[in-house]
């Protein structure tokens, strides 16, 4: 990835310090990222004129290692251009930065947060930063393959999956940065060795600290919640009724996405948000309430229940019906029997 920079408050001078310290960047960033070699590294300074503060880039391996700490004099605009396909893992130590990419979408990064998210190469995006907000994170990028590597070493092949299937730019994960991960980020800032010494301790430090997050990351509780609009809670809710209203004869997903115009994949997502189960799983638990009501308060026999339900295969039934309630049809009705009063 690589920034830009405007602002169109700046005076002409302070305009050309900025679109001058965006191609240093952009220069820097690039050089570093193909370096196979570790150790290489770079340090930008932000001019009096624009702010104060620095970027630092550290290749690492297959690694790159940035830091960014600096705040601006005036109201500025940050434009984020992703040059490669890549993954990220940031650490916000600064003020809330509210990113929004090209389609609208937001990637807001909270003060003492860390997200795990994608770029997807070609994709732009921008923030405003208020006069004197301060900007302030530490960044691993990784190749998306060796990422979703890591995540399978810490046995979590759904996390890998998702980076390797996660289609354009967006966070995946998110977590509060925990007192250990700050005293790592510490002992990388406060390195007093040099030479030799300082590169081994700084990538000794960053690898303890990343080792913290990827674990902090793996954790399920801490999975990002996507944002969904007023408008699309209401073609999920449309959708459902949809789904619901014939069960024995439902829609398919491409059905019910053509009818309510959405795209598959927002349908599928999205009742996983809003309603925090899949398609079928709405859809079985909808027939399974209604195979419930029919138990208890009919006489009719569990094929015919089965077939009020949505089922045509009356073993099918029986094994999800049991697999719900850890009981059969015909067990289900003894006990409501047993506690219905007479």
């Amino acid at each position: 990835m690589a920034y830009q920079l405007s602002s169109d408050d700046l005076v002409e001078q302070s305009q050309q310090a900025i679109d001058q310290l965006s191609e240093t960047f952009h220069r820097q960033f690039v050089e570093i990222e193909q370096q196979a070699s570790a150790g290489a590294s770079s340090h930008i300074s932000i001019s009096p004129e624009l702010g104060q503060g620095s970027i630092n880039l550290w290749q690492h391996e297959q690694l790159l290692i940035s830091e960014q700490n600096f705040s601006f004099n005036r109201n500025t605009q940050i434009a984020e251009h992703a040059f490669n396909d890549l993954c990220f893992i940031s650490m916000n130590l600064g003020d809330d930065i509210h990113f929004q990419s090209q389609d609208k979408q937001a990637m807001n990064q909270s003060r003492g947060k860390i997200y795990l998210g994608r770029s997807a190469q070609g994709d732009n995006f921008r923030a405003d930063v208020g006069e004197h907000a301060k900007v302030h994170a530490f960044s691993f990028c990784f190749p998306r393959a060796l990422l979703a590597d890591y995540f399978i070493d810490l046995e979590r092949e759904d996390i890998a999956d998702n980076i390797r299937s996660h289609k354009g730019s967006g966070m995946l994960r998110e977590v509060h940065i925990n007192s250990r991960q700050q005293q790592l980020f510490q002992q990388i800032r406060n390195n007093s060795f040099k030479g030799k010494l300082g590169e081994m301790a700084f990538r000794s430090h960053s690898e303890q600290l990343l080792l913290s997050v990827l674990e902090s990351l793996s954790q399920d509780k801490q999975r990002i919640t996507p944002h969904i609009s007023q408008q699309e809670k209401e073609i999920l809710l449309y959708a459902r009724r949809i789904l619901l209203e014939n069960p024995k004869n439902p829609p398919t997903i491409p059905q019910l996405a053509r009818q309510c115009g959405i795209n598959q994949d927002k349908l599928k997502k999205g009742f996983k948000v809003l309603f925090d189960k899949t398609v079928l799983q709405t859809l079985t638990e909808h027939r399974m309430e209604r195979a419930c009501e029919a138990l208890k308060t009919g006489d009719m026999s569990v094929a015919e229940v089965a077939d009020q339900a949505g089922y045509n295969n009356v073993s099918h039934f029986i094994a999800t019906f049991k697999r719900c309630f850890n009981k059969t049809p015909g067990q289900m009705r003894e006990q409501l029997r047993i506690y219905l009063p007479d």
